[in-house]
């Protein structure tokens, strides 16, 4: 007697060629993620650690553990700030943030446009009457609430959470300081600004200036310094001011 039934043909065996992998949870192939490398995206190193991500946390869907699910996360939360201009950039206009600095701000009057924040400590008397008078109908606005540059960003953050109703939104930031203060600066305002999606490139106020007259660039401690106070903000919200009570004291004399 002859069965009734028909066999049932078995499913095609998943080979690595036809990039279906049996022990994942999805049937497609996980695809890097695609950036573009501009002044306005991460750059350098920052670029790197970026494109290494996908690869460098180790979850998958069955081999998932405790331990690697929280250096997972630990890892995505210390890069997010990188990440997110990266992959979902805030929209908006540009604002030219100006560190403390006669020269500082005569550049951004003369190279840049568009609204104009100076972080200035009160002694300094920036700006004066005739960078006002330069500036005429360009919008210029002055925040003292940081003496350090630690908490210059942090104050600058705090600007764009709530800005003037006047202007529109923000989605990119230049930085105009000089040669010797940029490559410090740079890594803790994209861990200032990152996370909500701002964008960061900046402006050297000496670029024209001779090498003998430049200042040396910073060694690795300075950079790493700020970084990790911005990091400490990003979990505490406070930057540390304890760690660093020399450059405290000689900032609040020179600032009041």
């Amino acid at each position: 007697m002859f069965s009734s039934t028909l066999p049932v043909p078995s499913p095609p065996l998943l080979s690595r060629s036809s990039g279906l992998d049996p022990g994942s949870c999805s049937l497609h192939p996980p695809r890097k993620p695609e950036i573009r490398a501009n002044d306005l995206r991460a750059s350098g190193w920052h670029l790197a650690l970026v494109r290494f991500l996908p690869h460098a946390l180790p979850i998958t869907c069955r081999r998932a553990t405790p331990g690697t699910l929280a250096i997972s996360a630990a890892a995505l939360w210390l890069l997010w700030p990188l990440v997110r201009p990266a992959f979902a950039p805030a929209s908006g206009a540009t604002l030219v943030v100006v560190f403390d600095g006669y020269h500082r701000l005569d550049t951004a009057l003369e190279r840049t446009s568009g609204p104009l924040l100076l972080l200035s400590c009160p002694l300094t008397g920036q700006p004066t009457a005739a960078q006002r008078l330069r500036a005429g109908s360009r919008p210029l606005f002055i925040n003292r609430s940081g003496q350090d540059s630690a908490r210059q960003l942090t104050a600058l953050a705090a600007w764009l959470a709530h800005p003037p109703a006047s202007m529109p939104p923000f989605g990119r930031v230049l930085l105009v300081s000089d040669s010797h203060h940029i490559p410090r600066l740079l890594p803790a305002a994209r861990l200032a600004l990152g996370g909500r999606g701002f964008t960061v490139a900046s402006l050297l106020a000496d670029a024209d200036w001779p090498p003998a007259q430049r200042h040396p660039p910073p060694g690795l401690a300075p950079i790493a310094r700020d970084w990790l106070r911005l990091q400490f903000w990003r979990a505490t919200s406070s930057t540390g001011t304890f760690v660093v009570p020399a450059i405290q004291r000689r900032k609040q004399h020179e600032c009041f």
